[in-house]
């Protein structure tokens, strides 16, 4: 082996060393940037989105227990009823606008759009049933938020 044969081997070699540096550091950030960087996101989006419907929650309480303590006329159960499902449905609104559809609090929260679609304002009774299924849902939602550090709020009147 001549001595250009030998330099031209050893280029090779630290081409080929600097290509596999360069792929396994590509690998390496893909992965990191996939297993720390976009959960951390993600979770600061649930963050958000939380803190925000806990927001239309307590605001949905507030009005539900402001009509039901209306002393300027005779309190109504379905008006008090269809004020907290609309805070709720403008709060839960809010809150899903950046998350996505197919995390679990974004699931919740368009099952929880779906059923104020499907209110059943026919009978007190049936009235009852579909705001307990509303809150229960709501519940739900709160319970998910719990987990992820946003603890619920006292009830404020806004």
């Amino acid at each position: 082996m001549n001595n250009a044969t030998a330099v031209n081997n050893k280029n090779w070699r630290i081409t080929i060393i600097a290509l596999a540096t360069v792929f396994v550091l590509a690998i390496g950030g893909t992965v990191f940037y996939g297993t720390v960087v976009v959960p951390q996101q993600e979770k600061a989006r649930n963050v958000a989105a939380c803190k925000t419907f806990e927001v239309g929650y307590q605001n949905a309480k507030f009005a539900f227990i402001n009509e039901m303590i209306q002393k300027k006329h005779t309190p109504n159960p379905l008006t008090a009823i269809q004020k907290y499902m609309d805070k709720l449905f403008l709060g839960s609104i809010h809150a899903a606008k950046d998350l996505p559809y197919e995390s679990d609090l974004g699931k919740a929260m368009i099952d929880l759009n779906v059923s104020k679609l499907t209110f059943d304002g026919s009978s007190n009774e049936a009235a009852n049933q579909s705001f307990r299924a509303y809150d229960d849902q709501a519940k739900n939602i709160q319970s998910i938020c719990y987990g992820l550090g946003v603890k619920p709020q006292a009830t404020t009147g806004k």
